[in-house]
């Protein structure tokens, strides 16, 4: 076998090797960590594996809406029907209060470690036409009442 087929034939490994990583960290499923209800119809939701993509994330919540809302009571929207609910990348887990910006507190944690990096992270949240709204890594969406997904502005 001459050096150039053995440079073709690694570099075919290698590539099969990140093709089949990267399909395996798409695959992984979402895992709740925790549900926090930080009040006035807000909620935060701890997460493993995030999708990537916006599109992957505005699924997920498409697709857990109804196990969210009998698991967790979540959305939980106020009389006017508005509610918000962000999604956080879980992490490194809970962590002490260093009074960072770079931190999100849960006060409704009595304990030392209460807080998490802001990592990864969208928000669901409605408005007054009962139309969810998405607020995701490349710029926000509307579900529209029929099922359509228009986005709205980029970040």
């Amino acid at each position: 076998m001459t050096v150039k087929n053995k440079k073709h034939k690694i570099s075919l490994i290698i590539f099969g090797a990140l093709l089949a990583y990267a399909l395996w960290l798409t695959c992984r499923p979402v895992k709740i960590i925790a549900v926090h209800h930080t009040g006035n119809h807000s909620a935060a939701i701890l997460v493993n594996n995030l999708p990537f993509t916006d599109r992957d994330k505005i699924a997920w919540w498409q697709e857990n809406r109804a196990m969210l809302k009998e698991k967790y009571d979540l959305p939980a929207p106020a009389d006017n029907g508005f509610f918000s609910v962000t999604v956080w990348l879980f992490g490194e887990g809970y962590q002490e209060d260093n009074q960072d910006d770079d931190q999100y507190c849960f006060k409704d944690m009595q304990t030392m470690k209460h807080c998490i990096e802001k990592t990864d992270s969208f928000t669901i949240y409605s408005s007054r036409g009962n139309q969810a709204h998405f607020s995701v890594d490349n710029g926000g969406y509307i579900l529209k009442n029929n099922g359509e997904i228009i986005k709205t502005s980029d970040k």
